[in-house]
C-alpha cells in the first residue's frame, strides 16, 4: 500500500499489490526478482538479494532495504512505499 495519511485503515491508501516466496528462493539465488500481483496488468516488480554475512549468525537476519524509481502518488510530497517481511515459526503461528 502507498500510506498517504495515518489512517490505519487500508481502504484509505492505494493497493501496489503484492509478492509472495519463501526465504530459500531469495537465499539459492545472488538475485531474486518477482512481478507484483494482485492488480490488473502490470504492477511492477521487487528484486531481492542476500548474502551471508557471518556463518556465527544462525538464526538472525539482517536486512538492507531501498526503493528504486518509485511512481510519485503526489504533486506535493513522494509516495511513501513500505515492506513487510514476516517469519513463520516452527509452530506455524
Amino acid at each position: 500500500y502507498d500510506v498517504d495519511s495515518s489512517s490505519s485503515k487500508l481502504t484509505k491508501h492505494d493497493y501496489l499489490g503484492y509478492m509472495e516466496c519463501y526465504l530459500a528462493e531469495i537465499v539459492s539465488v545472488r538475485e531474486f526478482t518477482k512481478e507484483l500481483g494482485g492488480l490488473t496488468g502490470k504492477c511492477g516488480s521487487i528484486t531481492v538479494s542476500a548474502e551471508e554475512v557471518d556463518a556465527d549468525s544462525e538464526g538472525d537476519a539482517e536486512f538492507h532495504i531501498r526503493a528504486h524509481k518509485l511512481d510519485r502518488k503526489h504533486f506535493i510530497c513522494p509516495s511513501d512505499p513500505f515492506l513487510k517481511i514476516y517469519r513463520i515459526l516452527d509452530d506455524h503461528g
